[in-house]
Parts: structure tokens; sequence; C-alpha cells
């Protein structure tokens, strides 16, 4: 805070401007368009990921399927 106040970097000019407004510009200097599209690049899907997302789905249904609970859903488990 000191170092944007010395250096007359704040673009806060009154008391409103204070609050966490995430839209609202607060240092000048910075390319806030470029900013935004780097938060939007960073978070995007990837097509890699989101096909190991759902390997990882199929795989834990997989793993929970059992031939005990397979025959069971049949009807082809002997009673006892």
């Amino acid at each position: 805070y000191d170092y944007v106040v010395e250096h007359d970097l704040s673009r806060i000019t009154d008391y409103d401007s204070y609050r966490r407004n995430p839209t609202e510009p607060k240092i000048k200097g910075q390319d806030y368009e470029f900013l935004r599209w780097a938060m939007a690049e960073s978070q995007r899907r990837q097509p890699l990921n989101a096909f190991r997302r759902w390997l990882r789905r199929q795989w834990s249904r997989a793993r929970r399927a059992t031939p005990a609970k397979v025959m069971r859903k049949l009807g082809l488990a002997r009673s006892g």
C-alpha cells in the first residue's frame, strides 16, 4: 500500500473506491483487458483434462461393480 501511494499508482479517489469491487481498476499501469484474457484462458477446460476426468469417473464406477453385485442385480444369484 505504501509503495502504491508513494509512486502515485492508486486509482482510488474516494472512500467508495476502497470497497472490494473486482471489476473496478485499482492500480494504474495495469493492462486489465490482458489480465481478464489471461484469467479466462487459465480457467478454460482443456480437452485432455476433460478426458482424464471422464476416464477417472468411468474407472471408479467400474471398480464398484463386482461380479457378485452383477449376478444379484440380474437375478442370477443362488439363494442360500
